[in-house]
């Protein structure tokens, strides 16, 4: 849950910084703070837990306590106002399908189309990749093969922090948020994550994304915005009752002695 601290600690420094600088550097600022700030909470707070071999259920409630603390911090320094990074007029988008497309909804497109690249990379091509899949299968194994984890876990929270606050910030661009908007992108991550089975399948992470996208735009014409976070709970729970492993995901079978 820490993830939704990210996206959205970076589009409040920015906006912090935004009249005082370029909005350039000051995105870039808002990105390098962020960064900082999820390998601190890396170091201080989740590694400790994990030497001491806390369960997944603590450290979860840890990343539940993590975003509220930072969801009202925010709200204490900055209140719980919307704000945006837009600076100039709203300008009329271009006609695509019946529809219009903006500049920054394209620019969106295509970072989430690099970033997609750029991960399936990782994970099949390069042995970073294939080392962090190692100590997220198994942590004690990569141990034993002389991995350090700690390293790759640092490593980690800085791509996935960078990933989380680059998403933020281009929402920024293009919408309000408040400090509550990390909870409803976490949420919807959740519920992409379980219906691709796993974090490790980037093929049902991108189609189970872009589902979640497709359903939650077309009940924001019909419905209204208040019903997209409940359109996702109900999601997760048809997943949970009727797929447990996900969509793409496979039944694990106990292995018998």
């Amino acid at each position: 849950m820490a993830h939704g601290v990210f996206f959205i600690v970076g589009p409040y420094l920015t906006t912090a910084l935004i009249f005082r600088i370029p909005l350039i550097s000051a995105v870039l600022i808002g990105i390098i703070l962020a960064i900082t700030a999820a390998c601190l909470i890396e170091m201080m707070i989740y590694r400790p837990l994990r030497r001491r071999r806390a369960s997944s259920l603590a450290l979860l409630l840890t990343s539940m306590g993590i975003y509220i603390i930072a969801q009202n911090v925010i709200c204490l320094i900055f209140g719980d106002r919307p704000i945006t990074l837009r600076t100039g007029y709203i300008v009329e988008g271009i006609h695509f399908g019946g529809a219009r497309i903006t500049q920054v909804q394209i620019l969106t497109i295509l970072t989430s189309i690099l970033a997609i690249l750029a991960t399936a990379v990782l994970y099949t091509k390069m042995r970073l990749g294939k080392t962090m899949k190692c100590v997220a299968s198994n942590p004690d194994q990569a141990l034993l093969s002389g991995i350090s984890i700690d390293r790759v876990v640092i490593i980690s929270s800085v791509l996935s922090s960078l990933l989380a606050t680059i998403a933020g910030l281009l929402i920024a661009l293009d919408v309000p948020i408040t400090p509550s908007s990390g909870m409803s992108a976490l949420l919807a991550a959740v519920v992409v994550t379980v219906i691709a089975g796993s974090s490790g399948n980037l093929t049902g992470l991108i189609v189970g994304a872009l589902f979640i996208g497709v359903m939650k735009s077309v009940l924001l014409l019909k419905l209204g915005a208040q019903w997209q976070d409940v359109l996702v709970f109900a999601i997760l729970l048809i997943s949970f009752i009727f797929r447990p492993n996900g969509i793409f995901g496979r039944k694990i079978r106990k292995a018998e002695i």
